[in-house]
């Protein structure tokens, strides 16, 4: 790899992309199990939106979906709009269900952060009969609490589709919580790791972001016949700011990471490169 110091997943620029690509990546493997290869039309709700968690109020409408994150802290919602991951903020449930069937109706891809807890929200929407097409719960107190694992199962029953992903890249959910809902890494993160795929992220110095977009145009040029790659770099160029320094995750196979590393190298070579590129493999916690 090109470069000889290696910058932290742990980087909270590294870490959001890191955040959101497997975020991305599970709407993604979940759209083609489930719905025919897209969100589009569709309802998914998330529990959390602190750290990893919130990267889904921006994954699932980067898939076609109308999104609904849930989190209690209104200044956790608040960053995420700010920050452009969620397009509005509401206080009360049925003002969010209201905008989200309009969503779906017209088939917008939108986010809403809705302020409130997930152990009174979920049982609230099961209560109500909305339902989720698919919901992931990034919090833990799906391994704690009751009325949050109850609405859960009861939402599960209607016909969501439900998964629990702790809000840290890479963790599995809990073993002994797998019998009561399903593990979003077992089901769409471990059999792309099986396959030979990897989430790798490519950094460079402070504020040298066209080397990052030098790196996204080698992306395309590199591999034009993966479209979902394409289209996972069109879409986080499109819809993210840089962070410093600047990063950028993709998801690839071995092939490919070799490929990069070797047309980095050269680019490299040739001075193409304002700052010295790193490019790194991310390394998921605790794989079973």
């Amino acid at each position: 790899m090109e470069g000889s110091k290696r910058v932290s997943a742990k980087t909270p620029a590294v870490a959001e992309q890191i955040a959101l690509l497997i975020a991305y990546e599970i709407f993604s493997e979940a759209s083609k199990r489930y719905f025919g290869g897209t969100l589009t039309g569709k309802f998914v709700a998330g529990c959390g939106m602190g750290k990893s968690g919130g990267t889904q109020a921006l994954a699932a409408p980067m898939n076609g979906a109308a999104f609904l994150g849930i989190d209690a802290n209104s200044e956790t919602i608040k960053q995420r709009v700010k920050s452009g991951y969620c397009d509005v903020m509401v206080n009360d449930l049925d003002e969010a269900l209201r905008i989200l069937k309009n969503a779906v109706r017209t088939r917008e891809a939108t986010s809403v952060g809705l302020v409130g807890n997930c152990a009174d929200v979920i049982p609230a929407m099961a209560k109500r009969g909305a339902v989720p097409d698919l919901l992931v719960d990034q919090t833990t107190a799906h391994t704690s609490s009751a009325a949050q694992t109850e609405g859960l199962l009861e939402l599960e029953k209607l016909g969501s589709k439900v998964f629990g992903w702790p809000d840290s890249p890479g963790t599995p959910v809990p073993r002994e919580n797998t019998a009561k809902i399903g593990d979003a890494f077992a089901e769409f993160i471990r059999p792309r790791l099986a396959q030979g795929f990897a989430a790798i992220y490519c950094t460079g110095s402070t504020g040298q972001t066209a080397d990052i977009r030098r790196i996204d145009l080698v992306i395309v040029e590199l591999f034009p016949q993966d479209e979902p790659l394409a289209r996972w770099t069109g879409l986080v160029q499109k819809r993210t700011r840089f962070q410093n320094p600047p990063a950028r995750a993709y998801w690839l196979s071995r092939e490919q990471r070799t490929q990069l590393n070797e047309a980095i190298v050269e680019l490299a070579a040739r001075g193409e490169f304002e700052s010295r590129i790193t490019v790194d493999e991310y390394h998921f916690n605790s794989v079973p």
